[in-house]
């Protein structure tokens, strides 16, 4: 599951020495690490007890030596390789989160415009068609979990969700994956053109009609999207070449930094080698974020607040809305920002505590820090005051520091 941190909260040391939601334990779990540290081990054992007659072959001449200049070579390639392609498995993570997010997106705007045009007189149909377009969003993220299509088990916790009944799920049971998103798709069309027909809403027309079918239209384009990303992964014979390429640059090393009587060759071969690693299975976490590593996707925690989202405009109690809100309309809405605390709302140290953003709150400065920034930024006392801007002092928000909008 994606980690969300705030770089300016974490010391430097705790950082380093940090081990949970780190590459840390994957290296450590890799038999390839310990099987090239192994022979690094033995090759350096071998030279430094004079186990076997190494010195003559080893030196410069010798059949075994092996010059620094044709370590670099390889590692250049190396480094060139694995940049690269850790650099289009990130490019993949990213794009592979804007096309998630674009299903929960349009999923989210035919409800808008299904609540806008279609609620009054013609809710039983909506919330028909959100079921199945949940039931389409669950299969179909399951689906990219296992790879498998739904077991007898994954069937009844769907059902005992109320997501699918009996009926139901014993038809789409008999289709292929493509098959049931197309059949679903199709089902969720005609019941909005049945609801739209249905509903009381004034100045209904085609146009509007259509715009709904294209919200499921876009809604089924934003799930292929994923699939073609999914189905496109970074072609294997690269992905073998970079392998082969780390596997032979760390074998080089395991020999080249053996034959030093330094003990930092051996230190810092163990960091190299846990580094390229560590680097190369990052870069194959960042190809398939639906799976269980650290950096995938929380799929359940989106869909959860995506669902719960959805409730609330489905169904929410609002008084003033039963009469087309003809008695707001009455009231003076004129704002009333001046002498408010808005600036305190919108400063960005306002104290609050957790809000539940996604983002996390960036840490207070130190009273020593606040001190420093007055003596290398004073205020002229007898500089101008903007006539839009409260003169009063706001926690984070500094004098010359306002943004005039």
């Amino acid at each position: 599951m994606s980690f969300t941190y705030e770089p300016s909260t974490y010391d430097f040391w705790s950082i380093v020495f940090r081990c949970n939601r780190t590459v840390i334990p994957l290296v450590l779990s890799k038999w390839s690490f310990w099987l090239l540290l192994v022979l690094h081990g033995v090759i350096m054992t071998m030279f430094h007890f004079r186990l076997f007659d190494l010195e003559e072959v080893t030196s410069e001449g010798g059949v075994a030596h092996l010059r620094s200049a044709h370590i670099k070579v390889i590692s250049g390639m190396t480094c060139f390789f694995l940049v690269f392609y850790t650099q289009q498995c990130y490019a993949r993570y990213l794009a592979n989160h804007q096309a998630i997010n674009n299903v929960f997106r349009s999923s989210h705007r035919f409800c808008f415009e299904a609540c806008v045009h279609m609620k009054s007189g013609s809710q039983k149909y909506i919330d028909l068609v959100m079921r199945w377009m949940r039931l389409s969003l669950v299969l179909f993220f399951a689906e990219l979990r296992s790879r498998e299509p739904p077991t007898p088990d994954d069937w009844d916790t769907m059902t005992e969700a109320g997501l699918v009944d009996l009926g139901e799920r014993r038809f789409l049971d008999s289709l292929s994956s493509g098959q049931r998103h197309l059949v679903l798709a199709h089902w969720m069309a005609r019941v909005t053109v049945t609801g739209y027909d249905n509903s009381s809403v004034p100045c209904k027309g085609p146009p509007l009609l259509k715009g709904l079918i294209d919200r499921i239209i876009l809604f089924d384009e934003a799930q292929k999207a994923v699939l073609d990303l999914v189905r496109m992964p970074v072609p294997f014979q690269y992905f073998h070449l970079t392998n082969l390429m780390v596997i032979i640059n760390l074998t080089l090393w395991a020999y080249g930094m053996a034959m030093t009587s330094s003990l930092f060759g051996m230190v810092m071969y163990i960091l190299l080698d846990f580094v390229l690693i560590g680097i190369m299975e990052l870069a194959n976490t960042f190809a398939d974020p639906y799976g269980d590593d650290e950096v995938d996707f929380p799929l359940h925690i989106w869909f959860k607040f995506f669902s719960q989202n959805q409730d609330v405009l489905l169904h929410y109690d609002f008084a003033a809305e039963k009469d087309d809100f003809r008695d707001l309309l009455e009231r003076d809405n004129k704002l009333r920002l001046e002498g408010s605390n808005i600036d305190q709302l919108l400063s960005p140290n306002n104290g609050a505590a957790d809000s539940g953003w996604c983002c996390p709150s960036r840490a207070k400065k130190s009273d020593a820090q606040e001190r420093q920034y007055t003596q290398l930024n004073p205020v002229p006392n007898d500089s101008p005051k903007p006539g839009n801007q409260s003169t009063r002092s706001v926690k984070g928000l500094r004098p010359d520091r306002h943004l005039d909008a």
